[in-house]
């Protein structure tokens, strides 16, 4: 009988002032892309100071960039596996995704909303 490993869900703690730039800025950021880009998702967690306001802001801007025409997402295509835009299959009609190489790098952000939206975007900057 084989054995099987189950899968944990990351926990990431965004609790107190996280400022761009710093260490644990940094460290956090390294763990949320590894999470993305190993398992897909993560928990977050956080403390009263995190604004409801930002987490609203942040499913909206999820939201909306999901929403966007099939076409315009499929534009997202990279040559390394697993990245770019992964539409709905007929196998799992619920799992939709979307990555950008190199994440940590301002320029590539800059191109994937240039991308997405040629026209410019206030909140994908």
């Amino acid at each position: 009988m084989g054995s099987q490993s189950l899968m944990k869900v990351p926990v990431l703690d965004f609790s107190g002032v996280l400022k761009p730039g710093t260490e644990r800025w940094k460290t956090l950021t390294q763990d949320v892309r590894e999470a993305v880009e190993g398992l897909g998702c993560f928990e977050a967690v956080y403390d009263t100071n995190f604004p409801d306001s930002l987490q609203k802001e942040f499913f909206s801007a999820m939201k909306e960039l999901f929403d966007l025409p099939l076409e315009t997402k499929m534009k997202n295509q990279s040559e390394v596996l697993a990245h770019g835009y992964w539409a709905p299959k007929s196998h799992a009609p619920l799992y939709e995704a979307t990555s950008i190489n190199h994440a940590e790098q301002l320029e590539n952000i800059e191109q994937f909303t240039n991308l997405m939206w040629p026209q410019g975007h206030p909140k994908f900057k």
